[in-house]
Formats: structure tokens, C-alpha cells, sequence
């Protein structure tokens, strides 16, 4: 295997581990900015000083998603990056259960991927629908979903938003 710490960036192995590298970085990046912006909105204050219910919880975090887009998207260095690093740091949750279900205190891994992509306003042709193509379907995969995306699609956008109707119908 190839040393991500070791290598000749001028080779084809290398460019793939500098890109890999830097969407790591680049997820990580997502991660730390929506913990951060929670300090910085006073979330777990608000949250211990007025009891709040499971909705305004799920307000929050998604306000938290949103200002992290935000930090992203003013930090952009190469925007299909941020995009995918976006999506990437979002869509990883799936892994964690068999459903979209967020429980009690998060919303629904479909809403904080769809506020995302609102934000993001993503193309049609953007590369950030097959990942969520490839997300789902290993997801799908994983939990035996068995999610079909047999058909025609005019693009990976159109398969997306089939493949997640099936999830919605399914789990």
C-alpha cells in the first residue's frame, strides 16, 4: 500500500494521495467548523438553560450545519472540494444505523444532506451527486437496503433523489 506520508507527488499514485489527503483535511475541516459554531451560537447553553424540545434541538444543529457550509464555502480553496468534503462529512453519518433517522437531539441525515445541497446550490452535473450516488448505495449495501437504481437517469442528480425516495419508503 501506498505511504500517505511518503511519496512522489509528481507520480500518478501521488496525485491520488494528495487529493485523498486533502479531502480529509478538507471533511475534518466541515466537522470542526460545525462543533465550533456551535460555541460560538451558545448551543449547549441555550440547550441546558431553557430545556428544549427535540425540534428546537434539531433547529440547532442544523443552524450549526449551516454556519459550517458558510465557514467553508469563505475558506474556499477549490470549490469542488469544499463541496465534496461537505457532503462527504455529512453523508459518512449513514454508516452509523440503518436508517435516516437522527433520533431525539439531530435531524434526519436526509435534511442536514438536503440543507447542504441547498446551500451549496450544486449543478446538475456536479461531481458531489455521484459521491451521494455511491454513498447510498454502499450504505444500501451495507444494510441490506436493497435500493435498485435499474433505469434510466438523465444524471446522477435524478438517480440521487431515487435512490433516496426508496430509502425514505424502506426505512
Amino acid at each position: 500500500m501506498p505511504n500517505p506520508e511518503f511519496f512522489d507527488d509528481k507520480s500518478d499514485e501521488g496525485w491520488y494521495i494528495s487529493r485523498t489527503n486533502d479531502l480529509y483535511v478538507e471533511t475534518l475541516n466541515f466537522i470542526l467548523y460545525h462543533e465550533t459554531s456551535h460555541a460560538e451560537f451558545e448551543h449547549i447553553r441555550k440547550i441546558s438553560a431553557s430545556n428544549l424540545s427535540s425540534e428546537k434541538q434539531k433547529e440547532l444543529e442544523l443552524e450549526a450545519d449551516t454556519r459550517a457550509i458558510e465557514l467553508m464555502i469563505s475558506k474556499n480553496r477549490n470549490q469542488n472540494v469544499t463541496e465534496l468534503s461537505i457532503i462527504v462529512g455529512l453523508a459518512s453519518i449513514l454508516f452509523f444505523k440503518n436508517n435516516l433517522s437522527g433520533g431525539q437531539k439531530h435531524p434526519d441525515i436526509d435534511s442536514r444532506l438536503e440543507n447542504a445541497i441547498q446551500i451549496l446550490k450544486l449543478r446538475d452535473d456536479s461531481s458531489v451527486w455521484s459521491m451521494l450516488c455511491l454513498f447510498i448505495k454502499e450504505w444500501s449495501m451495507r444494510f441490506s437496503l436493497n435500493v435498485n437504481d435499474k433505469g434510466s437517469y438523465k444524471n446522477y442528480k435524478e438517480l440521487y433523489y431515487k435512490l433516496m425516495s426508496q430509502v425514505k419508503n424502506c426505512c
